[in-house]
């Protein structure tokens, strides 16, 4: 069985099995980004919001022109529009953005995928396993790695890092996780939706399969409601 401290996940020991589903991940990539010159799937939107947030001052714009005589409104969840518009106002490429930013969320994410296999199984090549096969699914590599990678994949990392958080403060009785969990799960709410959802129901699931309590409960409710 592994033991891990409350203040550090990740030890020495880890560094070879995480290495091993980070290195898949970079596989994934490199190969992504050389058959692509062009980011897959467009993601034009998502610059054009960022774009008018930075015209407007950073105050959130009313409606994104462009889509319909009309535009569209500006009702999506704003944090990584918010990350777009900061990088686009210090003179980063659009296009360049939308190839390589996702990939940094997709490698990102690999990291929460390892520790959360790892403890679940009591297992580091279990967890190095669990990591491989999440970068190599492509499935997951379309919607993450590509164009609209620059939302999805780092909904995807935020979410698997308060879902990983708030194991660990079922398993532990962390104060560390609850706090972690929170933040994370406050930043997936405030990315994408779909991968908030994500977090509820995997975190019900958890509580019901490895720690049905109330005291389980009220941290697992926590890290929701400070989210």
């Amino acid at each position: 069985m592994i033991r891990l401290s409350d203040r550090s996940p990740i030890t020495r020991e880890d560094a070879p099995w995480l290495g091993a589903a980070l290195a898949a991940g970079l596989l994934a990539v490199v190969v992504y980004l050389a058959t692509n010159p062009y980011p897959a799937y467009g993601a034009g939107l998502y610059l054009r919001i960022a774009d008018a947030i930075a015209a407007n001052g950073y105050a959130p714009p009313a409606r994104i022109a462009g889509y319909t005589a009309e535009g569209v409104p500006f009702a999506y969840p704003p944090l990584q529009f918010y990350v777009l518009a900061v990088l686009l106002d210090l003179g980063a490429d659009p296009v360049a953005l939308a190839r390589v930013l996702p990939s940094v969320g997709v490698l990102a994410a690999l990291v929460p995928v390892y520790l959360l296999a790892r403890d679940y199984a009591g297992s580091r090549p279990a967890g190095a396993l669990a990591g491989v096969a999440v970068a190599l699914n492509p499935q997951l590599l379309q919607w993450h790695v590509s164009a609209g990678g620059v939302v999805r994949a780092f909904a995807f990392c935020y979410a698997l890092t308060a879902i990983y958080a708030g194991y660990r403060a079922l398993d532990h009785d962390s104060r560390r996780a609850v706090a972690a969990g929170a933040l994370a799960f406050g930043a997936t709410v405030l990315t994408h939706p779909t991968y908030s959802l994500f977090v509820v129901v995997t975190s019900v699931l958890l509580w019901g399969v490895r720690h049905r309590s109330v005291d389980g409960f009220a941290r697992s409710a926590a890290v929701g409601v400070g989210g």
